[in-house]
């Protein structure tokens, strides 16, 4: 079979004329808004789409500063009316471990996987029959990662195209490479202006010093971030200033050109390292400084990290909101807002550089390892105040910082005495359930799988836990660590709750084993909770009751309230599907007065959930439909990518007890389409899949085959608003 058909792919609009002209992106396209105008390129814009109107995959190759990101993301703009389902871009360069490539690219394009499968697996699934248009930025350090998901997803989704930027080529067969060459003498010349008129209102460049403003874009080789960093400088120096102090730094560059041989490539390398070096020498000692220490940081980053991580040893806390300030000023650093809180950020040349310099002073490992406590703080605290007021606060900020939470990771995962607080920021995550409210199990079973292999090879958690054991003797093997065995029970935790028995049953023995070499280490809290989740789950018998009892009363002797509290939850589960009615009802109302007493949202909603499924199975269905339809909405409000997929099949459950069976069978398809989404396992969680086949049974011998099958395919046809509107009856 040939190529699919695709809309031809039109022309580029005129140049803007003025900043901040043409800055926002097409519908269709889900790509970063400009915030500066876009100068010139209209001859590459229109290679770039004619490319991509004959080939799937097109690399945009140059320096850095040369401006292949803009370009992309433009040509990107450009062609998304020819991408039925959207243009979206991946930014690659805060990636530290190019093992989580598939599911960066997965959580960009906004996929919510939950499964056991391999994330690659589970993007092609997704992709298999879309037609769109993926940009894949700043690939240069993750090359061979990058090169084989693109074969592998061109291979599998031929309505796929791909946009690459990158200072190497991918080497994919039926690779289209466009080399981006600086800009042309006048455009160059406009892209002065334009940051002139930003910098120093008023300045007319082009007109009032045109030769002068020529021979400086010429000098900075129309490479657009040395033509950006120097019209910063416009604010405070002329054009003529700025020209003699360059000519006097790049007087070696050309003596190596003119006599070393020089490439044109390592020479728009070397006049960009001399424009950063210049820029770099304008700032105090103490810009510097804080330059080279927040190039730690992946993305951006708030004030309070920051002042946390960059301060002291040269640095007041009080001085770091003047330094950013003065950065921000002289275009180092960007600006943006989230949740009313500004965030900084570096280009990635400029982050590089600072790295470089960090590196030059000895101060590297000490910085990321200030990095990895800051974000070990950050995630113990949210594991703290998990089940209480603030805790759907605490879950979006830990959203808002997870590429740098994946940087300390690595750190913590490959750096000598680091291991400890890497293993301790990955249960603290899975304690404050952040990667089941982010849809991202498995890049939790990513991380527990390297840094407990990390602290196991360095010997580093013992002494770390959160619960105490008996002493043991001294001779003979050390004995296991309670964290290590904590953190292999949240391991289990997120394997049962995929629903992937085997890898459950190989954590689970690994913890069981390691308990059992302690003193009372079968009743270590963790050890409790994760047997009663394995019965409820896997086996599914009452057993499960008795134990979860146990885990809840020691995790609230330890202090551990949002655990207690999680446990409680599955103890009243499992008092719902194995209880008698009296006892099935006592454990819910204590459930329910335990999340109104901690009064967190997210929990909340789970006490409803409970309430309703204890109502389904030993009340009033009617209640039950009410109750869980409640749930939902604080989970819709929050964008929760966990609930809904209990929520909405629970809900079919409720319909077709309450004598609904065609708008059941429709619940059953939603449900289904959610689970495909997250790629939950519902035959490996036994007591859900019980009542799911009953309901599937009742609800297809009241409708009959054809009438069920008709209204289960609308149910998996409705997504997004119509979803919510189904579950809602609006």
């Amino acid at each position: 079979m040939g190529r699919p058909r695709r809309a031809a792919v039109p022309a580029p609009r005129p140049e803007p004329v003025g900043p901040g002209a043409d800055s926002v992106p097409r519908p269709g396209a889900h790509l970063p808004a400009d915030t500066t105008s876009f100068v010139g390129r209209c001859r590459e814009r229109v290679r770039a789409a004619q490319l991509l109107d004959i080939a799937r995959l097109v690399t945009l190759t140059g320096v850095g500063g040369v401006g292949k990101t803009r370009l992309a993301l433009r040509v990107a703009a450009d062609v998304s009316p020819s991408c039925p389902d959207g243009a979206w871009a991946v930014d690659l360069a805060p990636l530290t471990d190019p093992r989580l490539l598939d599911r960066a690219v997965c959580e960009a394009l906004g996929f919510r996987d939950q499964s056991a499968l391999p994330a690659r697996e589970a993007l092609v699934q997704r992709l298999r029959d879309m037609r769109a248009l993926l940009v894949l930025d700043n690939c240069e350090h993750v090359v061979p990662a990058a090169a084989d998901l693109v074969h592998a997803l061109l291979r599998a989704a031929p309505g796929l195209r791909v946009l690459a930027t990158s200072r190497h080529l991918l080497g994919v067969p039926g690779e289209h490479v466009l080399p981006l060459p600086p800009l042309a003498p006048d455009e160059a010349l406009r892209l002065l202006a334009d940051r002139a008129l930003a910098s120093a209102p008023g300045l007319a460049v082009a007109d009032a010093h045109g030769d002068t403003a020529r021979d400086l874009c010429r000098r900075l080789d129309g490479i657009p971030l040395a033509i950006e960093l120097a019209a910063i400088r416009l604010a405070t120096l002329s054009v003529e200033e700025i020209l003699e102090r360059l000519d006097d730094r790049f007087q070696v560059l050309a003596d190596v050109d003119a006599h070393g041989g020089a490439t044109s490539a390592s020479r728009y390398g070397r006049t960009l390292r001399g424009v950063v070096d210049w820029s770099h020498d304008l700032c105090t000692g103490s810009e510097q400084l804080l330059w080279a220490r927040l190039s730690v940081f992946s993305g951006d980053f708030g004030l309070e990290a920051a002042e946390t991580v960059c301060a002291g040893d040269g640095i007041d806390r009080e001085e770091v909101v003047r330094l950013l300030s003065a950065l921000v000023a002289k275009s180092i650093l960007s600006t943006g807002r989230r949740a009313s809180r500004t965030r900084y950020r570096m280009l990635e040349t400029i982050r590089q550089y600072g790295r470089a310099r960090l590196r030059e002073r000895g101060q590297e490992t000490a910085l990321r390892r200030r990095h990895l406590d800051y974000y070990r703080s950050l995630a113990a605290a949210a594991a703290a105040r998990w089940c209480g007021p603030e805790e759907v606060d605490w879950l979006a900020r830990l959203r808002d910082e997870v590429l740098n939470i994946r940087a300390a990771l690595d750190f913590g995962a490959t750096h000598a005495g680091a291991a400890a607080a890497g293993l301790e920021i990955a249960t603290s995550l899975t304690r404050t359930r952040f990667w089941f409210f982010s849809s991202t199990l498995g890049e939790g079973r990513h991380w527990f799988e390297r840094t407990l292999a990390a602290a196991a090879g360095a010997g580093e958690t013992a002494g770390a836990g959160e619960a105490a054991v008996d002493a043991v003797p001294s001779s003979g093997p050390p004995p296991p660590d309670p964290v290590r065995i904590g953190a292999v029970s949240l391991q289990s935790w997120i394997a049962l709750c995929q629903g992937d028995r085997p890898a459950a049953r190989r954590f689970l023995d690994d913890c069981y084993s390691m308990s059992a070499r302690l003193p009372h280490g079968s009743a270590l809290p963790q050890v409790l909770f994760i047997r009663g989740a394995d019965a409820i789950l896997t086996h599914g018998c009452g057993t499960s009751i008795a134990l979860l009892d146990r885990a809840r009363a020691r995790m609230r002797e330890a202090g551990l309230t949002g655990d207690a509290h999680m446990a409680t939850m599955l103890w009243a589960m499992a008092c719902g599907f194995f209880g008698e009615r009296e006892a099935a009802f006592a454990a819910c109302q204590e459930y329910v007065a335990d999340g109104r007493t901690h009064g967190g949202p997210w929990a909340g909603s789970w006490t409803l959930w409970v309430h309703g499924l204890t109502e389904l199975l030993h009340g009033d269905p009617g209640a039950a439909l009410r109750l869980v339809r409640d749930s939902l909405l604080p989970q819709w409000a929050i964008d929760d990518r966990w609930g809904p997929v209990w929520g909405v099949e629970s809900l079919a459950w409720a319909a077709e007890a309450t004598g609904e069976p065609d708008y059941a069978a429709r619940l059953l398809g939603a449900a289904a389409r959610l689970r495909r989404t997250t790629g939950v396992s519902l035959d490996g969680l036994t007591p859900f899949y019980d009542v799911h086949v009953r309901t599937v049974r009742r609800a297809r011998a009241a409708l009959g085959d054809d009438a069920y099958v008709a209204a289960f395919a609308r149910g998996t046809d409705t997504t997004g608003t119509g979803l919510r509107d189904l579950t809602l009856r609006t």
